[in-house]
């Protein structure tokens, strides 16, 4: 069947729902939030459209990723199979490790690197290659959830480390960086980049916000894995723009 799993402050409201005598069916539903979906092989579909925000998915992939955000273009990304969208009577093809980006520029999907989170798309498209540059007598460097030291830290990044840089703050001694599943700051001197100018974010901007999954059962873990890191790996590793 459909396996449906909607993540705080998301929506999936559907509209019909229609079998033909030949077995498919015909959906059509609006979602707003983050929400993944896992379609069987066995369902079959004569007519698709699940509406967000910014775009129109009109063919579900077998295993794919919503992010339809408040005032942020939306994304979809794609773990296995394909997924069609239909964005402003554009059709647009996005593949397993693949993600789309709807923010009226982008005509074709972007590779990424799984995790497949909206993040990882932002990163690959905006983001300025850079390196993590220690230089104190310390072997990671702490990641934080805003730009200051009295920000929660949500995790370590080691020396060396490639990382996208997205924006700085205003003082220019902190930047952020693409994170695990989502983002997070550091200071800006132990990043090494030829970025130049980068986007400047408020200081008062909001903090990355830290949601953790808990009480996660094994079919969760699967179907979450492909687009969150393993709990192993990323013990924060829901980070919801709510």
């Amino acid at each position: 069947g459909i396996t449906i799993f909607l993540l705080p402050q998301s929506e999936y409201l559907v509209g019909q729902v229609l079998q033909g005598e030949d077995g498919s069916y015909q959906f059509s539903g609006q979602v707003t939030g983050v929400t993944l979906q896992q379609i069987a092989p066995v369902v079959r579909f004569s007519e698709f459209a699940l509406q967000t925000v910014d775009l129109t998915i009109t063919q579900p992939a077998a295993l794919f990723g919503i992010w339809s955000r408040q005032d942020q273009p939306d994304t979809v990304t794609v773990a296995e199979g394909e997924a069609l969208l239909s964005v402003n009577g554009d059709e647009i093809r996005v593949g397993a490790g693949q993600g789309y980006f709807a923010d009226g520029i982008q005509t074709a999907a972007t590779p990424i690197d799984a995790p497949y989170s909206a993040a990882r798309v932002e990163a690959t498209l905006f983001g300025c290659p850079g390196n993590v540059l220690i230089t104190l007598d310390v072997d990671d460097l702490r990641v934080r959830s805003g730009p200051g030291t009295n920000y929660f830290a949500v995790g370590l990044v080691p020396d060396g480390l490639p990382i996208s840089v997205m924006n700085v703050n205003e003082r220019g001694d902190w930047v952020r960086i693409q994170f695990r599943s989502y983002f997070g700051w550091v200071f800006r001197h132990a990043v090494e980049d030829d970025c130049g100018d980068v986007a400047v974010l408020s200081n008062t901007a909001p903090v990355e916000p830290i949601r953790q999954f808990v009480d996660i059962t094994g079919d969760e873990a699967s179907f979450l894995t492909p687009f969150f890191l393993s709990q192993e790996e990323d013990r924060y590793r829901y980070q919801y723009e709510g």
